[in-house]
């Protein structure tokens, strides 16, 4: 062990020593006045004591006061278990927070190609890690200090988080039903343009032969030429079957059309939807878990600020009685 990790270590020890001894010293009792054998010494010594008495009459009124501080720093104002919890959740988010921030940090590598594409810019997921990591400290400060000011401005960021929640959750349910509307009406007619683009042609073809569908709307998206991605055989070989997907069967192809004699019956537009679908079920219920979380958080918040009052006021109230 190296010598200033040891001198670390013994003067931590013997702090710790020091301030044990201290702790023991003012919970002695008081040292008890021996009496006197002669009646005139003990006379003496109760005239000294009750002038002592006049002189200081609050002393002993200031050495109870202080014990009863003491009481209160050792106990808290808040509840023990309330105070418990809402860290132990604090300390949870705060751990998922960093979680997202690393998390954002290696998809800022792929951000540009994700805007290439159209996809999100990653500037909003930035404020949410960030945001997440910070009211979580803020509210473990709050929960560990007691302090009243601490515990309102974090009530106040979970009322603002719980009302934004809420707002992207219904946005997300409205925009997930205008989807399922959209796939649900959709027609080959639509399709065919999307079909002359050749990577999106062959992601189809790979999507068919994978999970056993044909076309997005129906067969006749791929016009005359039905490819052999539709072929329908009696194996069932293939990632959707008996999982819901590519478990229509198989069907004819349809009149005055070429290819395979046997095609998926099912398309392809419901496996891509079925995902879709996946998605914002899991956005949802991420935007409606954090509402919920929240409006908790908000809960024992106030009523740890209501148990700090209680706790002011009747120390108030006490010790003013205690002075009259």
């Amino acid at each position: 062990m190296k010598p200033p990790l040891l001198l670390f270590l013994l003067l931590n020890c013997a702090c710790g020593l020091v301030q044990l001894l201290c702790d023991a010293a003012l919970q002695r009792p008081p040292p008890v006045i021996r009496t006197q054998r002669c009646c005139t010494s003990s006379v003496a010594a109760n005239s000294f004591s009750w002038s002592d008495a006049g002189r200081n009459p609050d002393r002993k009124n200031q050495k109870e006061r202080k014990k009863e501080r003491k009481k209160e720093r050792k106990m808290g104002k808040i509840n023990g278990c309330l105070k418990c919890l809402f860290v132990f959740f604090n300390v949870i988010y705060a751990i998922f927070g960093c979680v997202l921030v690393y998390a954002t940090a290696k998809a800022t590598v792929y951000s540009s190609q994700l805007s290439a594409v159209g996809g999100p810019g990653l500037g909003w997921m930035w404020v949410f890690a960030i945001g997440v990591l910070g009211i979580s400290c803020l509210g473990i400060y709050a929960g560990c200090s007691e302090k009243s000011l601490a515990l309102k401005i974090f009530a106040g960021f979970m009322g603002i988080g719980m009302v934004v929640m809420l707002i992207f959750g219904i946005i997300i349910a409205v925009t997930r039903n205008k989807v399922r509307d959209a796939f649900q009406s959709i027609t080959s007619e639509a399709v065919k343009p999307y079909l002359e683009d050749e990577e999106l042609k062959a992601m189809l073809q790979v999507l068919e032969s994978s999970f056993q569908c044909c076309g997005v709307a129906s067969a006749e998206d791929w016009g005359t030429d039905i490819p052999d991605s539709c072929r329908c055989s009696s194996s069932g070989s293939g990632y959707g079957y008996g999982y819901g997907f590519g478990s229509g069967g198989c069907k004819q192809r349809p009149q005055g059309t070429r290819g395979p004699e046997k095609i998926f019956a099912q398309p392809c537009g419901d496996l891509i939807y079925s995902y879709v679908n996946m998605v914002f079920k899991a956005f949802m219920g991420v935007c409606f878990g954090f509402a919920v979380t929240a409006l908790l958080g908000l809960l024992i918040s106030l009523l740890m600020v209501h148990q700090i009052k209680r706790h002011d006021g009747a120390g108030s109230s006490s010790m003013a009685m205690k002075g009259y």
